[in-house]
């Protein structure tokens, strides 16, 4: 059904703007979407319609030391994350498909997206997920 709607919206295309990143989703050079939260202690991220991740910018972890699953409250909805450690940084992905497109449904139909105690803004997030689809299939 993502498909389907990301196939009907016009993509509206713009220049990454990290100063913009509060605001509204962009994609990276990386060509993935994301966005930070308002206020500036997390990174979302998403890929292909099946994975959500959120980095936590404020903390450290160590690569050896396993994390667990944690569960995290999204517009006042539990939604079961594993914690895992990227680069020193701590990450939560959705663990079940249920919860990515409860996620996803979210950001498609709400203004913002409460993920724990901070605020993400949903602007942009169709047309940053049409732009990276269209870069990963042109690309050569």
């Amino acid at each position: 059904m993502l498909a389907v709607i990301l196939i009907l919206l016009s993509v509206r295309v713009y220049a990454y703007d990290q100063n913009k990143l509060r605001m509204e989703w962009q994609v990276n050079l990386n060509s993935i979407p994301i966005v930070y939260s308002k206020d500036y202690l997390f990174e979302a991220s998403v890929d292909s319609g099946t994975f959500f991740t959120i980095f936590d910018l404020t903390n450290d972890c160590s690569q050896q030391r396993y994390l667990s699953n944690r569960v995290l409250i999204v517009n006042n909805q539990p939604i079961k994350f594993s914690m895992s450690c990227f680069e020193g940084t701590p990450v939560f992905e959705a663990l079940t498909s249920k919860g990515v497109d409860f996620i996803y449904n979210e950001f498609i139909t709400k203004n913002v997206v409460v993920i724990g105690n901070s605020k993400f803004s949903a602007k942009g997030f169709i047309s940053a997920l049409k732009q990276s689809e269209i870069i990963k299939k042109t690309a050569i």
